[in-house]
């Protein structure tokens, strides 16, 4: 599973498979125990992040931005950041199995249509955001 890119769920999946593929009977216990302690694995948050999000390019452009707005905070000026999300995956896992040392990541697979959220902060504290649902693919 975890070789083939494909996130380990939960131990109820492992369970599942080991008892339809071979003659063994693992109990949810056992399979918890052996991923922690044999495997080195942690049941984490799963992180949702697209592919490219953590690129040399996407990482050197986050620092290049840090650089900009600091001393634009230190002077005092408002800043409004806004974001916008949408609501259109097909998977809603929250915990994975992973590697101690590895990200808990999965990629996002898109459907339609979706339901988009604009949201804005500024740096006073308050908000503004606004909920839309796109009815065409354009």
């Amino acid at each position: 599973m975890l070789k083939g890119s494909v996130p380990i769920q939960n131990a109820d999946t492992i369970v599942i498979r080991v008892n339809e593929h071979t003659d063994l009977e693992v109990k949810h216990d056992e399979v918890r125990s052996v991923l922690r302690k044999d495997l080195g694995l942690g049941y984490r948050i799963a992180k949702k992040v697209p592919i490219q999000s953590n690129t040399e390019r996407c990482l050197v452009l986050r620092q290049q931005y840090a650089l900009k707005m600091l001393p634009l905070l230190v002077a005092g000026k408002r800043i409004l950041n806004c974001d916008e999300s949408w609501l259109n995956e097909t998977s809603f896992l929250r915990k994975i199995w992973c590697p101690g040392y590895a990200a808990a990541t999965t990629t996002l697979k898109t459907i339609i249509p979706r339901i988009s959220l604009i949201a804005a902060l500024d740096t006073d504290g308050r908000v503004y955001f606004s909920l839309t649902q796109a009815n065409t693919d354009q």
